[in-house]
């Protein structure tokens, strides 16, 4: 094999394969009993040393030789846009993805998760790529064998993994998505997965394997995105981080997210106040937790073994965002745009990090680029964080001053624990200037401070300037106390102007509109997702008939160390982004809008579809929102007890994608209610109807005999419903217990089942009954009048499977 590379004049290869041998030749000279093989094997050694040596040299000679600056090395080709620390940077981070398969071998081995699995070969491949092709453009030989030798090594690894796991369903990286949704659902997860024409897939742990080592600078291939008309003001073109960020800061290498903080984020010439607010807003609570936890820069990719987001020279990244109720994976490059001063024209870092303007392009890569028509802070937050949003009205929901002091409370405790995030906007300010604020825009709050009776909030402004003016604002000379300046660090805010200040509470709720916030999922130890399509046919406005709308039946199972007095249960819906008609922004003037909601019930039915408006634990509001969260308190007795969550709709002309999201403290079962529904038509011959109850003729009546299968839990809903064909005429329906298939001549007390509402007669009539598994049971469609002619379709619609059968016309 040396010889065949050396008649190639592959000098280096040649080298590495006769010193393999020479290695050989002398372990095999000390295992040797003999003396004469002792020699030869030495002897032999000796030889391929030598030539070894001549290689090595022929191979430094033919690097002297080449012609030209340009091809003096390939190294100027592979990293001709790389400073010296930038090339030293990839050097001394070529190990990473072999650490990082080490790391996906150990997980796999834990959990058994073929996506670790698959993380493995990409890590493999990725690392025997690094190494193969950093062994080229190395200028130390010795380094460059070494390199070459491991690259080829994790080849052979890589490709007996690759046959393995292609040859082997049970190795399937979809297995997850697989066990832990249905069929239907993954139709729901695929339809949804298109954002401003890019298919955005559900999250792999492989895809959070991006190399650091290219053979050339990454450009997005779904191109650069739209500007905004800000932006196309001041435009010259798209940088890298290297022109705008390298020469300003001087860092050796550029810093993605170490030590951020909320402080250091600016808004620039995008409307996206409420996204900037969001990465303010985490930024400042990792660095709350002292960095011992990562809440959004995590989601930035390449990373270090210990999740750290590393700086990729070549300029690919990959930002993990929950969007459509899942974790997804969209790719960016690190061309950003920039003025004639190289002034970057997006969200940016004051202290010359990358992770603000990173996260910023991926989220509005799905939201036709820079040019956002707007969103709000808890929207924005869930979909980097997945911390469950909930928006409310000062006015509305606060009207009072024990309500506003019950919300300060539940915020200064989870605050104090790092579990909420919360974020103030305003709405239409006359005398926005006066007041120092923004009409209709979003600021961050950073901290909660109570001094002697006062309660206050440090705010930030995304913009990075303008400030509150009002009381206990820096100009405000009368109310600040020397106590007070030094509790709330008067003196840093007193400096610049960095839009940042105190407000006090109660004077918060009056002058702003909205508070929103997003809590940490973390705090409750059980969840569950279903996914569900809601057909515009299927659709009815109000709450007459529930039969035909979403439906899910929650009962909980407490496990062993679960507190059983009372627990909290969220409730997120979230309707699903579809490319063809929807985006993230705001509801525009002209536009559609859609109204959903999602209501608890109690399901004294034992589970299955419910019919009707009762029971009701919490009837909830219509929003256009895209997502709807509400939390309410659940009671020791409710625990033991069956609920139903409806999902509603109103005004809305199209179908639904929708998530829903459940949280709770207490173990839960969640199942989509199950519903059956067979119609049966009256023929035409029976067409004369036989009267009321009350009439000789009654029995002539259509009479369908029916029962609920042995399988069928003890009690069941059932819903009959009688539409008359082609004829104005009325009928009702009448229910009886009954033990065999037939005619019923009249009705008694004793064989009458009551229903919960029955109707007068109607040309169209519906009741509702509980019934019995264990009893069969005679429906009657009943005439208003003898002869009536009454052709038509009747339906039994209930929560379990029924066995029935048409009486024949007599």
């Amino acid at each position: 094999m040396a010889d065949m590379h050396v008649k190639n004049n592959n000098y280096k290869s040649a080298y590495v394969y006769y010193s393999e041998a020479a290695e050989k030749y002398y372990q095999a000279s000390k295992m040797a009993k003999r003396e004469d093989l002792v020699e030869d094997m030495k002897e032999k050694c000796a030889k391929v040393l030598k030539k070894g040596e001549i290689c090595k040299k022929r191979h430094k000679e033919s690097l002297k030789d080449m012609d030209g600056e340009l091809n003096k090395s390939k190294k100027v080709k592979l990293f001709k846009h790389l400073s010296l620390n930038e090339q030293k940077y990839v050097f001394e981070n070529i190990h990473i993805y072999k650490d990082l398969a080490k790391s996906y071998t150990t997980a796999f081995g834990k959990t058994k998760d073929n996506q670790f699995l698959h993380a493995v070969f990409e890590s493999n491949k990725q690392a025997a790529f690094a190494y193969i092709l950093g062994s080229k453009y190395c200028d130390d030989d010795v380094l460059c064998l070494k390199w070459n030798a491991e690259g080829r090594k994790l080849l052979e690894k890589t490709e007996a993994l690759k046959e393995e796991i292609s040859q082997e369903e049970k190795y399937d990286k979809w297995d997850w998505l697989k066990n832990k949704y249905t069929s239907d659902e993954r139709l729901v997860i695929n339809r949804s997965s298109i954002f401003n024409g890019i298919k955005v897939n559900a999250w792999l742990v492989e895809d959070g394997v991006v190399n650091i080592i290219q053979e050339k600078v990454y450009q997005d291939p779904d191109g650069f995105p739209a500007l905004s008309n800000s932006q196309n003001k001041h435009f010259v073109g798209f940088k890298r981080p290297r022109d705008f960020i390298q020469k300003k800061f001087k860092n050796p290498v550029i810093n993605i997210g170490d030590n951020v903080s909320g402080f250091e984020v600016n808004q620039n010439s995008v409307g996206d106040c409420s996204v900037v607010a969001s990465l303010a807003l985490s930024g400042h609570l990792e660095s709350k937790l002292n960095y011992t936890k990562r809440i959004i820069t995590c989601n930035i990719y390449p990373q270090d073994k210990y999740r750290n987001p590393i700086y990729n020279p070549f300029g690919q990244y990959v930002v993990k965002l929950y969007v459509n109720g899942l974790w997804r994976a969209v790719r960016v490059d690190d061309f950003f745009p920039v003025d004639y001063d190289n002034n970057v024209l997006c969200c940016y870092s004051t202290k010359g990090k990358l992770w603000c303007s990173l996260l910023e392009k991926a989220y509005l890569k799905m939201c036709n680029g820079y040019n956002f028509a707007g969103s709000n802070t808890s929207r924005d937050l869930f979909i980097f964080t997945s911390w469950l949003p909930e928006r409310k009205n000062f006015e509305k929901d606060f009207s009072n001053k024990d309500d506003l002091n019950n919300l300060w409370e539940r915020l200064v405790r989870a605050d104090k624990t790092r579990d909420v995030m919360v974020s103030i906007s305003t709405g239409n300010l006359p005398n926005a200037d006066d007041l120092g604020l923004v009409e209709n825009h979003a600021y961050a709050v950073l901290e909660f401070m109570e001094f002697e009776d006062k309660k206050f909030v440090m705010v930030l402004n995304p913009w990075g300037r303008f400030y509150w003016k009002g009381e206990y604002s820096i100009d405000d000379t009368s109310s600040w106390t020397p106590e007070l300046k030094e509790a709330l660090h008067y003196d840093y805010l007193k400096g610049k102007d960095k839009g940042i200040f105190w407000i006090e509470w109660e004077t918060m709720a009056n002058v702003f509109e909205i508070i929103e916030m997003n809590w940490n999922p973390s705090m409750l130890k059980y969840s569950a997702t279903k996914f569900g399509l809601w057909r515009f046919e299927d659709m009815v406005d109000g709450f007459e008939d529930l039969s035909k709308t979403p439906q899910f039946v929650l009962k909980y199972m407490p496990n062993e160390g679960d507190l059983t007095c009372s627990t909290y249960l969220w409730v997120v819906l979230s309707r699903l982004i579809l490319d063809d008609n929807e985006d993230f922004s705001e509801n525009e003037e002209g536009k559609e809008v859609d109204y959903i909601s999602v209501h608890l019930l109690e399901n004294k039915h034992k589970g299955g579809v419910l019919h009707k408006m009762k029971n009701i634990l919490q009837k909830n509001v219509f929003t256009t929102e895209l997502t709807y969260t509400f939390r309410i308190h659940i009671e020791e007795h409710l625990l033991k007890r069956t609920l139903s969550l409806i999902v509603a709709q109103d005004s809305r002309r199209k179908d639904l994608y929708y998530s829903l999201r459940i949280f709770s403290n207490v173990n839960f079962a969640l199942d989509k209610a199950e519903s059956y529904e067979n119609q049966y038509e009256i023929p035409v011959e029976q067409e004369d109807g036989g009267g009321t109850p009350n009439d000789d003729s009654f029995y002539l009546n259509p009479h369908i005999f029916f029962k609920a299968k042995r399988s069928s839990p003890k009690r069941f809903n059932c819903w009959l419903s009688y539409n008359v064909h082609g004829y104005d005429t009325a009928v009702k329906i009448f229910l009886m217990r009954a033990s065999k298939p037939e005619r019923i001549e009249y009705i008694t007390t004793d064989n009458q089942v009551g229903d919960d509402d029955s109707p007068y007669y109607n040309k169209n009539c519906a009741t509702h009954f509980i019934l019995n598994r264990d009893q069969s049971y005679m429906a009657v469609v009943s005439s208003f009048n003898q002869g009536d002619p009454i052709p038509g379709v009747f339906t039994i619609k209930s929560n379990v499977p029924v066995t029935y059968k048409l009486l024949d016309p007599l």
